[in-house]
């Protein structure tokens, strides 16, 4: 239920919800109202309670989330860096640690052929070819590849699942403004200091249906 509750735009049906587990629902409501400082205290406690290794991994992950919500990106990648060795069955293929990587500027992060086809890996591929791809060439044939697979990730998507929609739209815009950064006309006059040149102009225009 809370499953198909994040995926549709009605913020009060999650209150509808009955469950039993009461610590869930208390994590999830938390993070539902957005009040993160409450849910890494949460999640702070129970990490520090925690009886075994894969408790604590499961808690230092959350608490890492909620970092990330806060604007936090550098202290939550510390501290997946800092207990890393008591997270031996998370992958680094992990949504949040892909996001992350690029926020921080880790394009050393390992991606695996799997992780590379989701959205979040051939997002962090895409960035990591700007900074570090001296072909600018195979560079702009990755991001080609992954707007590619947006669209049809996008087309796949039902009229119900509005969150992911509006996810998969974003990672348009975003893909676009890589695609634009990478485009010849763009790094000419980069590198000639055409700060008027219509081909940078593009990089700040948007249309205004867009939020």
């Amino acid at each position: 239920m809370y499953e198909i509750y994040s995926n549709v735009e009605d913020p009060d049906g999650f209150y509808g919800i009955q469950t039993h587990d009461v610590k869930s629902a208390l994590l999830r409501r938390l993070q539902h109202e957005k009040q993160s400082w409450r849910a890494f205290g949460l999640n702070g406690a129970a990490f520090e309670t925690g009886l075994n290794h894969r408790a604590n991994g499961s808690s230092a992950l959350s608490m890492m989330s909620n970092l990330h919500d806060m604007g936090f990106d550098h202290l939550s990648s510390g501290l997946y860096k800092a207990t890393s060795s008591s997270q031996q069955g998370e992958s680094a293929d992990d949504p949040l640690l892909l996001e992350l990587a690029w926020r921080t500027g880790d394009w050393d992060l390992p991606v695996s052929p799997e992780a590379a086809k989701t959205p979040h890996g051939s997002f962090y591929s895409c960035l990591r070819a700007v900074h570090r791809q001296r072909d600018q060439q195979a560079a702009r044939g990755l991001v080609d590849v992954a707007i590619r697979s947006e669209i049809g990730r996008l087309g796949d998507l039902g009229l119900e699942r509005m969150a992911q929609i509006k996810d998969s739209t974003a990672n348009l815009v975003c893909l676009r403004e890589i695609s634009l950064w990478l485009d010849e006309d763009t790094q000419k006059a980069l590198s000639e200091g055409e700060g008027d040149n219509m081909a940078l102009q593009r990089l700040k225009s948007l249309s205004d249906t867009m939020e």
